[in-house]
């Protein structure tokens, strides 16, 4: 559970990748089409092809990561990367990633990183492959994130605006630079 009592559909604390580190974790099921997915992040160089989460199930595939130097998704049924904006390298940053069956919206801290995108329902289920710090598909790991990543949480619901900054709020004294 986090602070606010809010079941944790998965966390990750503590863990932490270093340069050209990635991890593949176990497969697990989300319920419903909502997800919040939050983590703190260190680039060592956003103009690389970065990917921070990498989550697929049978039909459907969301990648956390970085699009022509912007903080980004992919999603695979609507097709192509939704670009939310830039981070400052070298930085801790929170990002936390909100899909709420029809939108996604993305926040760096507390405050809203670019414009609510409209999406395809999400269709995540029981993921089939789910990588960290690295692209991972079909089996196969194709490239490392170049950076460190710290405290990954996935949540099967949208968390408030409160949530997000009490998260936040929780993990900024170990995420200093």
């Amino acid at each position: 559970q986090d602070i606010f009592g809010n079941a944790v559909r998965d966390r990750l604390n503590s863990f932490n990748l270093g340069k050209f580190g990635g991890a593949r974790v176990d497969a697990f099921t989300l319920s419903g089409n909502q997800v919040t997915i939050q983590l703190w992040f260190k680039n060592v160089n956003s103009n690389d092809s970065l990917y921070l989460a990498d989550l697929h199930s049978a039909t459907d595939r969301i990648v956390l990561g970085f699009n022509s130097s912007q903080l980004s998704v992919f999603h695979e049924i609507t097709g192509g990367w939704q670009n939310f904006g830039t981070i400052t390298d070298g930085d801790w940053n929170f990002a936390t990633f909100t899909f709420d069956g029809t939108s996604l919206k993305c926040f760096v801290g507390t405050s809203q990183l670019g414009v609510t995108k409209t999406i395809t329902a999400i269709n995540l289920g029981t993921t089939t492959e789910f990588g960290i710090g690295m692209n991972h598909f079909s089996g196969t790991r194709t490239q490392d994130y170049n950076g460190h990543i710290s405290d990954f949480l996935i949540y099967d619901t949208v968390l408030t605006s409160d949530e997000v900054e009490n998260n936040y709020n929780a993990g900024l004294s170990a995420h200093t630079n």
